[in-house]
């Protein structure tokens, strides 16, 4: 479930991010957008009437654990 506020920022966001999209059932207007501008994107919606929160992603991609006793780590 969207809005029109929430399409905005959406919209305001896709330019210069990697995609956007709304979270959980939508009625609490929020949306996330993975960037490699957090900046620029964090500018565009708040430019939309947004608030905005810059967060990272870890940085160990994935791993595989098994019950040997190395670990796997793998950037991605």
């Amino acid at each position: 479930v969207s809005s029109p506020e929430l399409d905005a920022l959406i919209k305001a966001a896709t330019p210069s991010s990697l995609g956007a999209k709304l979270t959980g059932a939508g009625g609490g207007g929020c949306m996330v957008a993975l960037t490699r501008n957090p900046q620029q994107t964090s500018d565009a919606i708040e430019l939309a009437g947004g608030r905005t929160l810059i967060s990272k992603l870890g940085s160990h991609g994935f791993n595989i654990e098994t019950s040997e006793i190395s670990t796997i780590w793998m950037k991605t």
